[in-house]
């Protein structure tokens, strides 16, 4: 594992993944699910999965870069700003903090 992981990522896809459940594990027929409203997608389709979680399950998201403070609603704009702003640093992170909606 990286040394310099970002641990504010990985909090992130933790919470993400307790999300997620798996449904006919093992079987032709398996797929992934929201565990909230249990909106069902196909195993591969992980990344939709969490897209759908981001967008509809977590109200209040805040990604902080740690290299300046900026802070961010999404990973993709997190993203965007370390390209524009720190392209000399190839270890940009963040700290996230999020509020987890369990209303459906």
């Amino acid at each position: 594992a990286n040394a310099d992981a970002n641990k504010g990522e990985e909090m992130y896809e933790e919470i993400l993944r307790s999300m997620i459940e798996k449904v006919n594990f093992g079987s032709s027929e398996a797929t992934i699910q929201c565990k909230i409203c249990k909106r069902s997608f196909k195993s591969v389709q992980t990344s939709n999965l969490k897209n759908h979680i981001e967008a509809k399950h977590i109200d209040y998201v805040k990604f902080t870069c740690t290299l300046c403070g900026g802070i961010f609603s999404s990973r993709a704009s997190f993203k965007t700003h370390t390209r524009n702003f720190h392209k000399e640093n190839h270890n940009a992170q963040f700290t996230v903090t999020a509020h987890l909606d369990d209303n459906v």
